[in-house]
């Protein structure tokens, strides 16, 4: 298992980018990790606010 967190507004364009199909890992390296159980996600409402992420 890999927890990430993250927590403010500004995250949001990051997370946006990171949680697309067109992001470029070299740019969000979270895209490179690839846990061999449970990927968690730990985010602030101000954060999450506004993400289409489906599970």
């Amino acid at each position: 298992m890999r927890a990430f967190f993250g927590a403010g507004q500004n995250k949001q364009p990051a997370l946006n980018a990171i949680f697309s199909d067109g992001a470029n890992p070299f740019d969000y390296p979270a895209r490179f990790i690839q846990p061999q159980g449970q990927r968690i996600w730990l985010l602030d409402s101000a954060a999450a606010e506004g993400l289409a992420v489906s599970h």
